[in-house]
């Protein structure tokens, strides 16, 4: 098993703006269907130039036995990192 060490870190950091990329509701024949699974998908991007990270979240809502995707929704969150040099990059090299 690896070792995992924690690292105390301060971290400068800003909202920038919160993005609905993509937002879509199905509906089926079956208008009584329910909602009972959540996909949820989280990926990360760095834009080191602008010191800029984004935190993307996709969301796929599907019916009990999830054969049937009621909807989906993905959103980037993004976030200016005053001192990203030290934190994001410093996290790479480790």
């Amino acid at each position: 098993m690896a070792k995992i060490d924690l690292i105390e870190q301060t971290v400068e950091m800003q909202i920038r703006g919160i993005e609905l990329l993509n937002g879509s509701w199905n509906l089926h024949e079956n208008h009584n269907t329910t909602i009972t699974n959540f996909n949820i998908n989280v990926e990360s991007r760095a834009d080191a130039p602008n010191k800029l990270l984004f935190v993307i979240v996709h969301i796929d809502i599907k019916n009990d036995d999830q054969s049937l995707l009621l909807g989906a929704l993905s959103v980037s969150c993004i976030f200016e990192i005053a001192n990203f040099d030290d934190v994001i990059l410093s996290l790479i090299h480790i």
